[in-house]
């Protein structure tokens, strides 16, 4: 007994420190769940994500009054202390009655369980589990919405959303009664919103994207479809997203998703694979990076069929739309000479082809700009053939590449 009285200072010291490092993670948990409330917040005002997307929550709405009013002050972690301090003295008092030594041994499992409890409920509740009271009031608005009381409806909603915000079916309920009075961007607002709280749902974000972008708003589709392509990074998904950053003039950010797209979709898939190598030149084109779309164009001619770029026949029109805008990137970089050697092999495996004005145009611009004059008038009489109105870009390209092919012939000839 003696050594049981001993030894019982050290447990109580082990016990006093089991409590202080459950306060310890109490509070840690309280201050994660602080900050994540700091970054939600930061993040529905900011709304930018960094990668082209961003969104924001109108303020001055009932529903973020309601979020407001949800957020209560947490428990005090004074009062918190002042508990375990009391029930330090009541156990010093009973551990020092050595007859009770024993009976507090006993009385350690059944402490150790109602903590596992404790720890067990407090789990389930961070997991969204909703206290029936709740519940309840979420299926009378429910209610209330299918028989079109969207007043009533909308008074419960909000209600649960201070008691429980973590619903998502109450705000996703709350974005179809603004829906049904044409509300379409404070619905858009509410399912955002349940979309966060649902998880991974990543046809609802894309849901999102589209509902954003036919509102004009690009910024936030795009924010919509990374939350997607976090959940799957599916092809379609990078598509639309390098196709908004385009046009709100991301374009090296869009070259990026693009080139993230070729690595996911599979060569069977040659309709994918071209769209994205046609927009990836011409985006090169635009930022003025030639070799790049120029290395995008041939990556795509080598794979197209087994013999690459030595196999030009059976072209589709899918090829001559990327031989006509390789062409002209090499016309681009002053490459007329590969430019000529492309278009001959397209002429050689095509024998009686006709080929699109365009691309015969190219033919006879590259011979031009190699001072071959003859044939260049030759393979241009197409063209002369046609109205000036009809094609006035293609007359201005060849007037443009005569002009050159003369001026370097006079400086050739010297003075």
């Amino acid at each position: 007994q003696k050594m049981n009285r001993e030894s019982s200072p050290m447990e109580e010291d082990d016990e006093e420190d089991e409590e202080e490092e459950e306060l310890e993670d109490q509070n840690e948990e309280e201050d994660d769940d602080e900050s994540e409330e700091e970054e939600m917040d930061e993040e529905f005002e900011q709304g930018d994500d960094g990668e082209g997307g961003r969104f924001t929550l109108a303020h001055d709405s009932e529903l973020a009054k309601a979020i407001a009013r949800s957020k209560g002050s947490s428990s005090s972690k004074k009062s918190s202390l002042e508990q375990i301090k009391k029930h330090r003295v009541v156990k010093k008092l009973v551990m020092d009655v050595p007859e009770m030594d024993d009976i507090w041994q006993d009385l350690a499992p059944r402490k150790t369980k109602r903590r596992t409890r404790r720890r067990r409920r407090k789990r389930m509740e961070g997991r969204g589990i909703m206290p029936s009271e709740i519940a309840d009031i979420l299926g009378e608005a429910n209610t209330l919405f299918a028989f079109s009381d969207l007043g009533a409806a909308r008074e419960k909603l909000l209600e649960v959303i201070r008691l429980w915000p973590s619903s998502p079916d109450a705000y996703h309920t709350l974005g179809l009664i603004h829906e049904e009075e044409g509300d379409a961007k404070r619905a858009l607002e509410c399912f955002i919103i349940a979309a966060h709280l649902t998880g991974k749902d990543n046809h609802l974000w894309r849901r999102l994207a589209d509902m954003s972008r036919e509102q004009e708003n690009y910024q936030q589709a795009i924010y919509c479809l990374n939350r997607a392509i976090k959940n799957c990074m599916d092809p379609e998904y990078l598509w639309e997203k390098a196709s908004l950053l385009s046009m709100i003039g991301q374009p090296r950010k869009a070259i990026e998703c693009l080139n993230t797209m070729l690595r996911k979709v599979p060569e069977s898939e040659k309709e994918h694979r071209f769209n994205a190598c046609k927009e990836l030149a011409r985006l090169y084109h635009q930022i003025e990076d030639t070799s790049a779309a120029i290395q995008t164009l041939d990556n795509w001619l080598e794979q197209r069929a087994p013999g690459g770029k030595a196999n030009l026949s059976d072209l589709t029109d899918s090829d001559l739309d990327v031989i006509n805008m390789l062409a002209e990137c090499h016309i681009a970089a002053k490459d007329a000479a590969q430019g000529l050697r492309l278009l001959e092999a397209v002429v050689r495996c095509n024998a009686g082809l006709v080929l699109p004005i365009d691309i015969v145009v190219k033919h006879g611009v590259c011979l031009a700009l190699m001072r071959r004059h003859t044939s260049a008038y030759a393979v241009l009489q197409p063209l002369f053939q046609q109205p000036v109105s009809v094609f006035p870009d293609l007359f201005l390209d060849t007037a443009e590449a005569l002009r050159q092919a003369a001026a370097g012939a006079v400086e050739q000839a010297g003075p």
